[in-house]
């Protein structure tokens, strides 16, 4: 079952327009919102938002795209998860990881502000990986002085 929005966080709202260069992530309110909904517990309200950022990255910026495809599918992996469908959730998390891997290997460890090799290594570290805890990690935007970097 969704979180406390049943038909979407972002349901009946335009999505905007906002999500440009992936340094500019700070510009980005659904960006913003959707990072707020994951580390809220809801991750079917942040799938939904990243579902559709993916949508408009993936052909402008192949890199974001695939970055927030990994977001999307881990996503998906919880709320599996969450409804009890045992093998789905593991092929999504396992998905999801190897795409957030490959975004960092070819963009460094700081991609749209998130520490990809600290989220990553939590959710990896076993309760998450094993399924024994049902929250995810939360993801924890990287404040630098040069926001070209993040």
């Amino acid at each position: 079952m969704p979180g406390i929005a049943p038909r979407g966080a972002w349901h009946g709202r335009e999505l905007p327009i906002d999500l440009t260069a992936p340094g500019k992530w700070r510009e980005s309110e659904a960006w913003l919102f959707a990072v707020d909904l994951w580390n809220g517990g809801l991750a079917w309200e942040a799938w939904e938002v990243w579902e559709g950022l993916w949508q408009k990255a993936r052909v402008e910026n192949p890199l974001q795209g695939r970055f927030l495809q990994g977001l999307v599918k881990l996503a998906g992996a919880l709320v599996h998860r969450e409804r009890g469908r045992e093998g789905a959730d593991e092929s999504l998390f396992r998905e999801g990881l190897l795409l957030l891997r490959s975004v960092e290997r070819e963009a460094g460890p700081v991609f749209m502000g998130l520490s990809l090799d600290g989220f990553i290594s939590q959710l990896e570290s076993g309760e998450i990986a094993m399924g024994i805890d049902r929250k995810a990690p939360p993801i924890l935007l990287v404040i630098e002085n040069n926001p070209e970097k993040a």
